[in-house]
């Protein structure tokens, strides 16, 4: 619990954006059997998925939309699914792509703003900073007809390196 972060991007019209990431250690984590309390941002499950209420500061030099997020998420998912992936050799890093596509309905009082469309729901868990395992990582995630693609690559700070490649179907199937 020590390792926990929020993560909000936002890309407006004309280049617009600000992000969210802030980590918070043990102090700042309440949890339940259906709510998670991170800071300022409060996820809760419900039958049709998730709400997110939201009241965070974004990072200094991805402020060229607003200083701070705040409103409400909700997040319905269109299948869920319980593939974790290991991320490194030693099983200290995991990947769990819970809900990779879904519908989300965003209404923000700041920046002003709503939206609804496509959205994905997913969750690492380590047991410690990714920053001491990993020298750097990437993924993708794209929808497809049939499904969405989930690619993970990571390079490791032993010099090593991974790849996972992952289909999640429409009714819980992976491969």
């Amino acid at each position: 619990m020590d390792h926990c972060a929020v993560n909000i991007a936002l890309h407006g019209p004309g280049g617009s954006e600000t992000w969210v990431f802030n980590e918070y250690d043990a102090g700042h984590v309440t949890r339940s059997a259906d709510e998670f309390t991170l800071g300022g941002t409060t996820l809760s499950r419900h039958a049709d998925g998730l709400s997110i209420d939201v009241s965070e500061r974004t990072k200094p030099f991805f402020q060229r939309m607003s200083q701070s997020i705040v409103g409400r998420i909700d997040f319905e998912p269109e299948a869920v699914h319980d593939r974790i992936v290991p991320l490194d050799g030693s099983g200290r890093h995991r990947w769990f792509g819970l809900a990779p596509r879904g519908r989300v309905r965003v209404h923000l009082s700041n920046p002003s703003i709503s939206f609804q469309g496509s959205a994905y729901h997913d969750a690492n868990h380590g047991l410690e900073p990714l920053e001491k395992a990993f020298s750097y990582w990437t993924w993708s995630r794209t929808e497809l007809p049939t499904g969405t693609a989930v690619l993970y690559d990571t390079c490791h700070t032993d010099g090593t390196s991974s790849c996972s490649g992952l289909f999640f179907g429409p009714h819980g199937d992976v491969s």
